[in-house]
C-alpha cells in the first residue's frame, strides 16, 4: 500500500513506524518476511530482534538494520550469514530512503532451495524492506522540547497566551492548580530560545515562583554511528 509523503513542516520533525507491520516476498520459492517495528533506543532494538528470532528459530537467516535516535541517529546492520553486504546494507538502504528513525526492519528468510546470487539476495532483501515499510503507516513526530513554570494565578491566563503566540500548540499545554499554578509546555525547537527568552523576562517582572527545562531536546540516545553487527 503506498503512502502519500509530505515534506518535513520544521527542521525538528522526523517519521518513526506508528506501529508494526509485516510484509512477504517470495523469490525462486525462498521466502522472505519483512518485519518492521517501533525501537527507541539500541537495547530496545536488540530486545525485539532477539523476540522476533525466537518466534522463527526454524528461519535460515534473520537479517535486520535499525534506526534510533534524533536528530542525532545510530544505525546498525546485519547479514546474520548470507554473503557480505547483500542483506544488512539493503534493508539500512531502504530505511534511510525513506528516511524514518525509531525504527527495526527484520528481514527473515526461509530458504527455498535455489541460490539467488549476491544480486539476487541484494534484489530480494532490499524489495522486502521496501515492500514493509510502504505497508507499514508511519508517523510524523516532532523534536520539542519541555519546560516547566509555577507563577501566580492571575498571570496564568496571559502567560498561556503569550506561549500560544510564540508557538505552543494549546494541546501542548497542562496546567495543574495548588497553591500555585503549575504549567507544563512543550515548545517545537525552532521556538526553544524565544520561549526561553519570554520565561525569563517573565520571572523578572516577579509573580514567578520558579521555571526550568524538564528535558533535553530528544527522541532518541547516541550520536551517529554504523557498523556490522552479529544477532545479539
Amino acid at each position: 500500500m503506498a503512502q502519500e509523503r509530505r515534506v518535513a513542516d520544521s527542521p525538528g520533525d522526523f517519521l518513526e513506524p506508528a506501529r508494526g507491520g509485516r510484509w512477504e516476498l517470495v523469490e525462486k520459492r525462498s521466502r522472505f518476511i519483512g518485519d518492521l517495528r517501533g525501537a527507541f533506543s539500541e537495547e530496545g532494538a536488540r530486545s525485539i530482534l532477539r523476540a522476533l528470532a525466537q518466534e522463527t528459530p526454524e528461519a535460515h537467516h534473520h537479517c535486520w538494520a535499525y534506526r534510533v535516535g534524533f536528530p542525532q541517529i545510530r544505525e546498525y546492520w546485519s547479514d546474520d550469514g548470507e554473503p557480505s553486504g547483500s542483506a544488512g546494507k539493503p534493508i539500512l538502504g531502504a530505511l534511510r530512503r525513506a528516511e524514518v528513525t525509531n525504527a527495526l526492519l527484520v528481514v527473515t528468510r526461509y530458504f527455498g532451495g535455489i541460490k539467488l546470487g549476491v544480486r539476487g539476495l541484494i534484489d530480494a532483501y532490499g524489495q522486502t524492506a521496501t515492500g514493509v515499510l510502504a505497508a507499514t503507516p508511519l508517523a510524523w513526530r516532532r523534536q520539542e522540547r519541555k519546560g516547566k513554570v509555577v507563577l501566580r494565578y492571575d498571570l496564568h491566563q496571559a502567560f498561556c497566551r503569550r506561549l500560544q503566540d510564540l508557538g505552543v500548540r494549546e494541546e501542548r499545554l497542562v496546567s495543574t492548580f495548588g497553591e500555585s499554578v503549575t504549567v507544563r509546555f512543550a515548545v517545537p525547537l525552532a521556538g526553544v530560545k524565544a520561549v526561553e527568552g519570554f520565561c525569563q523576562e517573565f520571572s523578572r517582572r516577579g509573580g514567578v515562583e520558579s521555571w526550568q527545562w524538564e528535558e533535553p531536546p530528544s527522541a532518541g540516545d547516541g550520536e551517529g554511528g554504523r557498523g556490522p553487527e552479529t544477532l545479539p
